[in-house]
């Protein structure tokens, strides 16, 4: 079965379009970047170090403890608004 062209009564265990756009982990970083007043590419090494550990989901990052963004040396500001 190919992944891209699914006909529509076939369910793909992996939807390509979900990650075209770019992960959640990523989208919510660059919000922040825009609500901080940041540059979205000042939280590429933060999105690489989320993801590199599957912190990719709203779900992954809500498990996320002080101790864990600690760990991964995510500034403190940022691991906040992450939090909230």
């Amino acid at each position: 079965m190919s992944l891209i062209n699914n006909t529509p009564n076939q369910k793909s265990p992996y939807n390509i379009k979900d990650h075209m756009q770019g992960s959640y982990t990523r989208n919510l970083l660059y919000s922040i970047a825009a609500k901080i007043g940041r540059q979205p590419q000042e939280m590429d090494p933060f999105v690489a170090i989320l993801e590199r550990e599957w912190y990719d989901s709203k779900e992954a990052l809500a498990k996320l403890q002080p101790n864990d963004y600690a760990r991964l040396q995510i500034p403190e500001r940022l691991a906040k608004l992450i939090s909230e």
